[in-house]
């Protein structure tokens, strides 16, 4: 085990590999943010189009509405659930109409 442990010191001393590493991590967790940011959007009722065209103009990179739609997936129940949830009270609401019709009889007034 301690020698497991040395070899792999050794492996991270070296320059190229502590760089090829931090690359991994960056595009790790990249992938990561991109991911969190199109789930979000779609939360907030962007069509995948709109998520596509969105992420492509900001990374200048073509990402396709299906590829969007792959990742969406995994928040679509979620998103149902949410959008078919019982309320908990009811909410009475009132809808009013009116309008105002100017008509001239002889004389200017308003009725």
């Amino acid at each position: 085990m301690k020698e497991e442990l040395k070899e792999l010191i050794k492996i991270l001393e070296q320059e190229d590999t502590r760089r090829q590493l931090l690359e991994e991590l960056v595009k790790v967790e990249l992938k990561r943010m991109l991911k969190e940011l199109v789930i979000a959007m779609y939360q907030g009722g962007c069509s995948t189009r709109d998520i596509s065209r969105t992420i492509t103009a900001l990374l200048e990179e073509k990402y396709s509405a299906s590829w969007v739609s792959r990742i969406t997936e995994v928040v679509e129940e979620k998103v149902e659930a949410f959008r078919n949830r019982r309320l908990a009270q009811w909410y009475p609401i009132v809808f009013l109409d009116g309008a105002v019709i100017r008509i001239r009889r002889g004389s200017v007034e308003g009725r």
